[in-house]
């Protein structure tokens, strides 16, 4: 008598979640002075499990933040996340913050 049993299993499960918020706010008072805030924020996940023990997971964050005054300052702010983890072990987590500030004097 021979008996050879065999079980395969794979399960798949992807998750694709998209956000963006684009947040304006203009202000033009009667004194010559204008004021621009604009905000974007964009999110992204991509999950994917599979039953061979290996689990990957891609987080993206992305916030770029501009804001603008006349004539006085601008300051752009961008901030970006990578967050990727394996299961060999493996974790990478890369965060970049990058800020431009410029000022401006009225002559």
């Amino acid at each position: 008598m021979t008996s050879n049993p065999s079980i395969t299993s794979d399960l798949s499960i992807t998750s694709h979640l998209s956000m963006t918020s684009n947040l304006s706010i203009t202000c033009n008072p009667s004194i010559p002075s204008d004021l621009s805030i604009t905000s974007h924020l964009s999110m992204t996940s991509n999950l994917s499990i599979t039953s061979h023990l290996s689990m990957t997971s891609n987080l993206s964050i992305t916030c770029h933040l501009s804001m603008t005054s006349h004539p006085s300052m601008t300051s752009n702010l961008s901030i970006t996340s990578h967050l990727s983890i394996t299961s060999n072990p493996s974790i990478t987590f890369d965060l970049s913050i990058t800020s431009h500030l410029y000022t401006f004097h009225q002559i």
